[in-house]
């Protein structure tokens, strides 16, 4: 990699991660081990943010590419130590986040319950919001842990809960957040929906299972702008 700069780093992460969630098993294997290289190359030379961020993209990829999960815990363990000692307070929440995917993986819903707590508690400190202030990469990476977060509570059936974090980093990424960050949320946002209307449809609450549908319906379709100008491969034929 020669002396290449940490933006373009950085860059290339957020760009395999894009293309690991449209790709095929092969491809998305390929990723994770140039998503290693790039981590092993950050490591050696870049700041410590820029290190858990490399960390937590190369854990994303793995939770994309789904079988990968058992090469996770080193990875998680690293992201985890790394920003406790660099007082990197997002990155701490994010490895808690994603701990929790990890446990979800294994069937261990309680374990996935309190790794979720721990991230929420750690984003619900008040002075968070003004030492991230004005910060685009940090508002950026404070959506993607939400999201993290929003999505273990999703597949936990934890629908209301899930909603708030949604809706919290809709705050983030509306400020801080590119057409990818923001389709990347809306796409999770009809996800939550559709699962949420699905849980009401079978208790027999057909009229608030509909409002749900029509509100990810919407949601879809506010999906396209953004998604034309996201890092994700498109085909001209092929709405979002």
């Amino acid at each position: 990699y020669g002396e290449i700069s940490e933006a373009w780093l950085l860059g290339r992460a957020r760009e395999l991660v894009a293309v690991t969630q449209r790709s095929d098993p092969q491809t998305q294997q390929d990723i994770v081990e140039e998503m290693d290289d790039l981590l092993a190359e950050t490591r050696r030379r870049a700041e410590p943010m820029t290190v858990a961020y490399l960390l937590r993209s190369a854990l994303q990829c793995r939770v994309i590419a789904g079988e990968l999960w058992r090469d996770m815990d080193p990875l998680l363990e690293e992201l985890l130590e790394h920003s406790c000692r660099h007082n990197l307070v997002v990155m701490e929440a994010a490895a808690h986040a994603l701990w929790g995917r990890r446990h979800l993986a294994a069937g261990l819903e309680d374990e996935a319950l309190t790794e979720v707590a721990q991230a929420l508690a750690i984003l619900d400190d008040d002075s968070l919001a003004g030492r991230l202030a004005g910060r685009r990469d940090a508002q950026r990476v404070l959506s993607g842990v939400l999201m993290d977060i929003a999505l273990a509570l999703t597949e936990l059936g934890v629908y209301e809960e899930a909603d708030q974090a949604m809706a919290r980093a809709d705050v983030v990424v509306q400020t801080g957040g590119g057409p990818h960050e923001i389709a990347i949320h809306l796409f999770n946002r009809v996800r939550l929906q559709l699962g949420w209307a699905l849980r009401l449809e079978r208790v027999g609450d057909d009229r608030a299972a509909a409002d749900r549908i029509a509100t990810a319906s919407a949601m879809a379709t506010a999906a396209e702008g953004p998604f034309a100008q996201s890092l994700f491969p498109r085909e001209a034929s092929r709405p979002a």
